[in-house]
Parts: structure tokens; C-alpha cells; sequence
């Protein structure tokens, strides 16, 4: 499991997390919630060590996250961003970069890395796209294949900030579901999210931030029965119950 304690990181000397302690498990679907600049992206980045925390730890399994070197981390942990350039490069060359933890010395790629790029990009329904170049892709496609990409790492722990940004409305639906069917392969799968409509039936555990601390965290049922996510996000969460169980809408908040 990942544990965050007492941690405490920001950007410039301006903290942006304050004094966070949770937990994320394997086998479960984590789903930061909250607003604009409430450090939901800011906690994701610690944890690979992308962003130093100003005070407090992390922990990969009882180790401490900065014990372990670049690749130790590399096979520990994937991280989708938000935003990620653009090379003018291949989309299985791009996926590939997955593998680059796991290559030994010198650092070429063997079938096996190709067959396991292909793969991810089959689970994305983007196998067609392996052989074009990224720049020719539109921001749904490439974003399916820098899913692809964290998925070839082949980690116990992915992270994944927005992940179906640019994604169509059935690739957004795809993409809870893969992130349902990894952590029922035993990984940790860790979102943000805005979207309270994929959040709440994909979560195993939902943690909602705000100025950089932790308001909240439970279940889905949990966090729906309370009032804190009207009163921090400003929305009014309703859901109607169907065959294949609740679905969850979102309207504001009446003047």
C-alpha cells in the first residue's frame, strides 16, 4: 500500500499540502476529489518523487519512497500527468517508454517489451494507432496511448491525474472499467477526478481535498450522505437507481 504521513510539499516555497495523512491500498480504486488548486495533482507527484515534500514521508509497501533509486521507483510506481509533450515519435515507440524501467544493460528493447507495448494498446482499443506519429493524433488518441504507456510499466501502483481528458464519452466509460479491472488484478489505481458521475461507481474510496487538506474520506455511500461535498464543490450529487445500479448525476446548487 502507499502511506502518506504527515506530509506537507508545494512549489516556490508555498505550500500547497498541508499536514496530509491517508493511505492508498492495492486492490482498490482511490479517487481524489476536490476543487481547482486544492493539491490534488501537487499529492500525486510527491509520491514518484517528481515534486520533494517539505515535511512528512511516503511509503511503498512499509519502504520509504526516497530510499529507493530512479528505477527502483520506475518499477514501483506509474504516473500519468495531465498535460505531457508531444515528440515527434511513433505511438508504440511512445508506449515503449513504459518499459524502460525493466530493460537491463544496454538498454534495448527485447520482443517480449514490444509484445507487452502492443497489449496495452489493444486494452485502450488503440492498436491501429502504434505505427503514426504522435503529433498526427488527436488529444484523445494520444491520450489513450499515454494510458497505454503507463500501463506497459507494468507497476503495482498507477496514478493517473484527469485521466480521460479528450477521452469521447465511451473511452471516458472504458476507462473507469480498466481502472475497475486493474484493481481487481491486485494494483492500487489512485485518480483525480472531476467528474462526480465516473467518481462515484468506479471508487472503492473517495478523498476529497480542499486548501490542501483533508476534508473527507470513505466510501462512496459515505461521501454522498454527507454534506461536505455540496458545501466544498459547490454542486448538489443526485443519483436514480437503475438494473445495473446507482447512476450519479450532478446539478448546482439552487440561488
Amino acid at each position: 500500500m502507499i502511506e502518506l504521513h504527515r506530509l506537507s510539499a508545494g512549489y516556490g516555497g508555498r505550500t500547497v499540502l498541508h499536514d496530509l495523512s491517508l493511505t492508498f491500498h492495492r486492490g482498490e480504486v482511490s479517487v481524489l476529489l476536490g476543487p481547482n488548486g486544492c493539491g490534488k495533482s501537487t499529492l500525486l507527484r510527491v509520491i514518484p518523487r517528481l515534486l520533494p515534500a517539505m515535511t512528512g514521508e511516503v511509503l511503498l509497501d512499509g519502504v520509504a519512497a526516497h530510499s529507493l533509486n530512479a528505477r527502483q521507483l520506475a518499477q514501483t510506481v506509474a504516473y500519468l500527468p495531465q498535460d505531457r509533450p508531444v515528440p515527434s515519435i511513433s505511438a508504440l515507440r511512445m508506449v515503449l517508454h513504459g518499459r524502460f524501467p525493466h530493460l537491463s544493460y544496454p538498454r534495448r528493447y527485447r520482443q517480449e517489451d514490444y509484445e507487452i507495448a502492443r497489449a496495452a494498446l489493444r486494452q485502450l482499443d488503440a492498436e491501429e494507432l502504434a505505427d503514426l506519429p504522435l503529433p498526427r493524433l488527436s488529444g484523445g488518441q494520444r491520450q489513450k496511448v499515454y494510458l497505454a504507456m503507463a500501463l506497459a510499466q507494468q507497476t503495482p501502483y498507477l496514478l493517473m491525474d484527469e485521466p480521460t481528458t479528450y477521452l469521447d464519452i465511451r473511452h471516458q466509460f472504458e476507462t473507469m472499467h480498466l481502472a475497475r479491472r486493474l484493481a481487481g488484478e491486485g494494483r492500487a489505481v489512485v485518480l483525480v477526478l472531476h467528474d462526480l458521475s465516473l467518481a462515484f461507481p468506479c471508487a472503492d474510496r473517495l478523498f476529497l481535498l480542499s486548501g490542501g487538506r483533508l476534508l473527507a474520506s470513505g466510501a462512496p455511500e459515505e461521501l454522498f450522505q454527507s454534506a461536505l461535498l455540496e458545501q466544498t464543490l459547490g454542486v448538489r450529487l443526485g443519483r436514480v437507481a437503475e438494473e445495473d445500479g446507482w447512476h450519479y448525476y450532478c446539478k448546482p446548487l439552487s440561488p
